[in-house]
């Protein structure tokens, strides 16, 4: 499916993958959640150009770059499998004029091709969804300059003026379930709900 022209920077497009990180992030949060990325702003210039197409922004590992990027939402799409399913979490008028979006973008701008995927940290992540797992927290500290997908969306909605977030510890679930939305749209894959969306 190709880049809905409803979208607007800031939209959140959370991923339910097939994949084994995928799998085991979303079997061990009992979530259909495993990645989350943010809509950039169709406004602003990427690599110096303005934008042709929907751009995403994300902290992923994928076609040999690590950390923070830019991506087109419809080739992104384009790379989901069979059993992939994608969602759209509209954020809500309300949030809109409240957030601080030069403050946001500002963010993510200096964090784009800076910023690297922090696999250690996805590995204590999941870790500590491990009930036998309790010290981890104890030897292992966020990085400034490393974070995983949905530490990233957080970050950017903190950028922006939101309150009572915790980046560290955000899941892709969690940010599915802030108070922050207008609705969901699922645009790919076998129709699920995400349970508890815009709850919390």
């Amino acid at each position: 499916m190709t880049a809905d022209t409803g979208f607007r920077g800031g939209d959140v497009i959370a991923f339910g993958g097939t994949g084994l990180v995928s799998g085991a992030i979303e079997w061990l949060t009992g979530s259909k959640l495993s990645h989350v990325a943010m809509v950039l702003d169709p406004l602003l210039n990427v690599d110096g150009q303005p934008q042709t197409e929907l751009q995403i922004v994300e902290c992923t590992i994928l076609n040999g770059r690590n950390g923070v990027q830019i991506n087109a939402l419809t080739a992104r799409l384009a790379m989901c499998g069979p059993g992939d399913r994608v969602w759209v979490l509209r954020i809500s008028d309300a949030i809109r004029r409240y957030l601080d979006w030069d403050r946001l973008w500002a963010f993510a701008m200096a964090r784009v091709n800076r910023d690297r995927y922090n696999v250690l940290e996805l590995g204590a992540y999941v870790a500590r969804l491990i009930p036998v797992v309790q010290d981890l927290p104890l030897w292992y500290r966020p990085n400034s300059h490393e974070e995983v997908c949905s530490e990233l969306v957080a970050e950017l909605l903190a950028a922006g003026g939101l309150a009572g977030l915790s980046p560290y510890e955000t899941r892709p679930q969690s940010i599915a379930e802030l108070k922050i939305y207008a609705g969901c749209t699922q645009i790919i894959g076998k129709p699920a709900v995400i349970k508890n969306f815009n709850t919390k």
